[in-house]
Protein backbone atom coordinates (compact mmCIF):
# COMPACT_ATOMS: atom_id res chain seq x y z
CA UNK A 1 0.00 0.00 0.00
CA UNK A 2 2.83 2.25 0.60
CA UNK A 3 4.28 1.63 -2.51
CA UNK A 4 1.12 2.15 -4.49
CA UNK A 5 0.64 5.05 -2.46
CA UNK A 6 4.12 6.70 -2.87
CA UNK A 7 4.32 6.05 -7.04
CA UNK A 8 0.71 7.49 -7.42
CA UNK A 9 2.75 10.57 -5.82
CA UNK A 10 5.56 10.55 -8.58
CA UNK A 11 2.84 10.30 -10.88
CA UNK A 12 0.24 13.00 -9.77
CA UNK A 13 3.06 15.78 -9.35
CA UNK A 14 3.62 18.44 -11.56
CA UNK A 15 8.08 18.14 -10.52
CA UNK A 16 9.90 15.22 -9.06
CA UNK A 17 13.02 16.35 -7.30
CA UNK A 18 15.23 13.47 -6.32
CA UNK A 19 18.70 14.62 -4.94
CA UNK A 20 21.08 12.11 -7.08
CA UNK A 21 20.94 10.86 -10.81
CA UNK A 22 21.02 7.03 -9.59
CA UNK A 23 17.60 8.23 -7.77
CA UNK A 24 16.31 9.72 -10.79
CA UNK A 25 17.10 6.48 -13.04
CA UNK A 26 15.52 4.44 -10.52
CA UNK A 27 12.18 6.90 -10.77
CA UNK A 28 12.29 6.48 -14.94
CA UNK A 29 12.84 2.74 -14.32
CA UNK A 30 9.23 2.34 -12.44
CA UNK A 31 8.09 4.47 -15.08
CA UNK A 32 7.79 8.60 -14.01
CA UNK A 33 8.11 10.96 -16.57
CA UNK A 34 11.63 11.69 -17.11
CA UNK A 35 10.41 15.25 -18.08
CA UNK A 36 9.09 16.29 -15.02
CA UNK A 37 12.32 15.12 -12.70
CA UNK A 38 14.67 17.21 -11.89
CA UNK A 39 17.65 16.26 -9.72
CA UNK A 40 18.51 18.74 -7.18
CA UNK A 41 21.89 17.22 -4.20
CA UNK A 42 21.61 17.88 -0.76
CA UNK A 43 23.21 21.56 0.17
CA UNK A 44 23.90 23.11 3.03
CA UNK A 45 22.60 26.60 5.32
CA UNK A 46 25.90 28.47 4.72
CA UNK A 47 24.93 31.17 7.36
CA UNK A 48 25.31 28.24 9.65
CA UNK A 49 28.21 26.70 8.90
CA UNK A 50 30.63 29.96 8.53
CA UNK A 51 34.20 29.03 9.31
CA UNK A 52 34.67 32.88 10.15
CA UNK A 53 32.25 32.27 13.14
CA UNK A 54 35.57 30.31 15.00
CA UNK A 55 38.76 30.87 15.67
CA UNK A 56 41.52 28.88 12.89
CA UNK A 57 43.19 27.00 15.12
CA UNK A 58 45.13 25.88 12.16
CA UNK A 59 47.82 28.45 12.16
CA UNK A 60 51.28 26.16 13.10
CA UNK A 61 53.35 26.20 10.00
CA UNK A 62 53.14 22.68 8.24
CA UNK A 63 50.61 19.93 9.10
CA UNK A 64 52.88 17.08 8.57
CA UNK A 65 55.28 17.51 11.47
CA UNK A 66 52.18 17.29 13.45
CA UNK A 67 54.69 18.29 16.58
CA UNK A 68 51.92 19.30 18.86
CA UNK A 69 48.30 18.19 17.44
CA UNK A 70 47.06 15.65 16.88
CA UNK A 71 45.95 15.14 12.85
CA UNK A 72 42.09 14.57 13.26
CA UNK A 73 39.69 13.37 11.03
CA UNK A 74 35.96 13.77 11.95
CA UNK A 75 32.77 12.42 11.06
CA UNK A 76 29.22 13.85 11.60
CA UNK A 77 26.08 11.64 11.20
CA UNK A 78 24.31 8.60 12.38
CA UNK A 79 26.28 5.86 13.24
CA UNK A 80 24.41 3.24 10.85
CA UNK A 81 26.49 0.13 9.54
CA UNK A 82 26.24 2.11 5.57
CA UNK A 83 28.58 4.86 6.95
CA UNK A 84 31.40 2.43 7.00
CA UNK A 85 33.46 3.92 10.57
CA UNK A 86 35.28 0.87 10.93
CA UNK A 87 37.02 0.87 7.70
CA UNK A 88 38.43 4.05 8.59
CA UNK A 89 39.05 2.86 11.76
CA UNK A 90 41.02 -0.01 10.44
CA UNK A 91 43.03 2.55 7.93
CA UNK A 92 43.53 4.91 10.94
CA UNK A 93 45.21 1.60 13.06
CA UNK A 94 47.67 1.09 10.02
CA UNK A 95 48.75 4.90 9.73
CA UNK A 96 49.20 5.54 13.37
CA UNK A 97 51.31 1.96 13.40
CA UNK A 98 53.27 3.60 10.82
CA UNK A 99 53.90 6.53 13.04
CA UNK A 100 51.50 8.67 12.09
CA UNK A 101 49.53 10.71 14.51
CA UNK A 102 46.18 10.46 13.44
CA UNK A 103 43.27 10.45 15.64
CA UNK A 104 39.16 10.10 14.79
CA UNK A 105 36.34 12.02 16.38
CA UNK A 106 32.81 11.02 15.66
CA UNK A 107 29.89 13.59 16.10
CA UNK A 108 26.60 11.76 15.86
CA UNK A 109 24.77 7.97 17.75
CA UNK A 110 22.91 5.44 16.79
CA UNK A 111 22.27 1.81 16.74
CA UNK A 112 26.01 1.15 15.73
CA UNK A 113 27.68 3.01 18.19
CA UNK A 114 28.00 0.18 21.13
CA UNK A 115 29.88 -2.09 17.88
CA UNK A 116 31.75 0.95 17.20
CA UNK A 117 33.25 1.45 20.01
CA UNK A 118 33.89 -1.90 20.98
CA UNK A 119 35.84 -2.39 17.61
CA UNK A 120 38.27 1.23 18.24
CA UNK A 121 39.18 -0.78 21.83
CA UNK A 122 39.96 -3.95 19.82
CA UNK A 123 41.94 -1.94 17.37
CA UNK A 124 44.37 -0.65 20.00
CA UNK A 125 42.09 2.87 19.40
CA UNK A 126 40.72 3.58 22.63
CA UNK A 127 42.51 6.65 23.01
CA UNK A 128 42.81 8.08 19.29
CA UNK A 129 38.37 7.43 18.52
CA UNK A 130 36.56 9.80 20.48
CA UNK A 131 33.04 9.59 20.22
CA UNK A 132 30.97 12.55 21.04
CA UNK A 133 27.66 11.67 21.11
CA UNK A 134 24.48 13.39 19.89
CA UNK A 135 24.94 17.06 19.33
CA UNK A 136 22.25 19.79 18.25
CA UNK A 137 22.70 20.71 14.61
CA UNK A 138 23.40 24.01 15.92
CA UNK A 139 26.93 22.54 17.70
CA UNK A 140 28.05 20.87 14.61
CA UNK A 141 29.85 23.51 13.00
CA UNK A 142 32.15 23.93 16.60
CA UNK A 143 33.03 20.51 15.97
CA UNK A 144 33.58 20.74 11.93
CA UNK A 145 36.03 23.81 12.79
CA UNK A 146 38.35 21.41 14.82
CA UNK A 147 38.42 18.88 12.15
CA UNK A 148 41.24 18.67 9.68
CA UNK A 149 39.67 16.92 7.34
CA UNK A 150 36.05 15.36 7.56
CA UNK A 151 35.00 11.67 6.35
CA UNK A 152 32.29 10.29 4.15
CA UNK A 153 32.44 6.52 3.02
CA UNK A 154 29.49 4.89 2.49
CA UNK A 155 29.21 1.55 1.56
CA UNK A 156 27.04 0.89 -1.97
CA UNK A 157 23.53 0.22 -1.19
CA UNK A 158 21.42 -2.57 -1.99
CA UNK A 159 20.78 -1.96 -5.48
CA UNK A 160 24.61 -1.37 -5.97
CA UNK A 161 23.99 2.19 -6.56
CA UNK A 162 24.55 5.29 -4.23
CA UNK A 163 21.44 7.26 -4.37
CA UNK A 164 21.56 9.27 -1.20
CA UNK A 165 23.23 12.95 -1.26
CA UNK A 166 25.20 12.71 2.51
CA UNK A 167 24.45 16.31 3.92
CA UNK A 168 27.80 16.19 5.98
CA UNK A 169 29.61 16.76 2.18
CA UNK A 170 28.57 20.34 1.92
CA UNK A 171 28.46 20.62 5.55
CA UNK A 172 32.27 20.46 5.95
CA UNK A 173 32.86 22.00 2.78
CA UNK A 174 30.36 24.76 4.19
CA UNK A 175 33.09 24.95 7.00
CA UNK A 176 36.51 24.80 4.53
CA UNK A 177 37.27 21.69 6.07
CA UNK A 178 38.79 19.52 2.96
CA UNK A 179 36.94 15.90 2.96
CA UNK A 180 38.24 12.62 2.96
CA UNK A 181 35.40 10.62 0.44
CA UNK A 182 34.31 7.81 -0.78
CA UNK A 183 34.35 8.49 -4.71
CA UNK A 184 30.57 8.73 -5.36
CA UNK A 185 28.23 10.98 -7.08
CA UNK A 186 28.77 14.37 -4.82
CA UNK A 187 32.16 13.42 -3.63
CA UNK A 188 33.57 13.22 -7.09
CA UNK A 189 31.51 16.02 -8.25
CA UNK A 190 32.88 18.60 -5.37
CA UNK A 191 36.99 17.33 -5.30
CA UNK A 192 36.40 17.55 -9.14
CA UNK A 193 35.02 21.16 -9.29
CA UNK A 194 37.18 22.53 -6.34
CA UNK A 195 40.28 20.29 -5.37
CA UNK A 196 38.22 20.07 -2.23
CA UNK A 197 39.47 16.85 -0.64
CA UNK A 198 40.84 13.74 -1.33
CA UNK A 199 38.84 10.86 -2.93
CA UNK A 200 39.53 7.03 -2.04
CA UNK A 201 37.29 3.95 -4.00
CA UNK A 202 34.32 2.65 -1.64
CA UNK A 203 35.08 -0.20 0.41
CA UNK A 204 38.98 -0.16 0.33
CA UNK A 205 41.22 0.41 2.85
CA UNK A 206 44.21 0.60 0.84
CA UNK A 207 43.00 3.10 -0.73
CA UNK A 208 41.57 5.11 2.01
CA UNK A 209 44.91 4.89 3.50
CA UNK A 210 46.31 6.38 0.69
CA UNK A 211 44.25 9.06 0.88
CA UNK A 212 44.51 9.82 4.46
CA UNK A 213 47.92 9.23 4.35
CA UNK A 214 48.17 11.99 1.70
CA UNK A 215 45.85 14.40 3.51
CA UNK A 216 48.26 14.14 6.54
CA UNK A 217 51.31 15.07 4.80
CA UNK A 218 49.65 17.79 2.92
CA UNK A 219 51.10 21.11 4.16
CA UNK A 220 48.42 23.34 5.86
CA UNK A 221 48.69 26.03 3.05
CA UNK A 222 47.49 23.43 1.23
CA UNK A 223 44.95 22.18 3.42
CA UNK A 224 43.83 25.83 3.55
CA UNK A 225 43.58 26.08 0.37
CA UNK A 226 41.27 22.91 -0.44
CA UNK A 227 38.79 24.27 2.11
CA UNK A 228 38.71 27.62 0.89
CA UNK A 229 38.04 26.24 -2.45
CA UNK A 230 35.62 24.06 -1.40
CA UNK A 231 33.78 26.82 0.74
CA UNK A 232 33.80 29.11 -2.43
CA UNK A 233 32.10 26.00 -4.63
CA UNK A 234 29.48 25.70 -1.94
CA UNK A 235 28.76 29.28 -1.58
CA UNK A 236 28.27 29.63 -5.63
CA UNK A 237 26.60 26.32 -6.29
CA UNK A 238 25.51 23.86 -2.74
CA UNK A 239 24.26 26.60 -0.42
CA UNK A 240 20.10 25.99 0.06
CA UNK A 241 19.70 29.56 -1.72
CA UNK A 242 21.48 28.68 -4.27
CA UNK A 243 19.49 25.19 -4.92
CA UNK A 244 16.29 26.76 -4.51
CA UNK A 245 17.07 29.41 -7.26
CA UNK A 246 17.58 26.44 -9.27
CA UNK A 247 14.75 24.39 -8.64
CA UNK A 248 12.62 27.72 -9.30
CA UNK A 249 13.87 28.18 -12.83
CA UNK A 250 13.28 24.72 -14.02
CA UNK A 251 10.02 24.49 -12.42
CA UNK A 252 9.16 27.72 -14.29
CA UNK A 253 10.78 25.85 -17.26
Amino acid sequence: IARRIEFWSYRACDVVVPVSTALRDLLVERGIDPGKIVVMPNGVNTSQFDPDDYVDDRSHEHRSSHQSETFTVGFVGALSEWQALPLLFRAVADLRDDGLDIGVTVVGDGHARREWEEEADRLGLHDAVRFMGRESHDRVPAYIADFDVGYSGPVRLGTGNMYMSPLKLYEYLAMATPIVAAAYEDAQRLVTESEAGFLFEPEDVSDLKRALRTAYEASDASLRRRGEEGRDLVLAEHSWKARVQRLKRKVEE
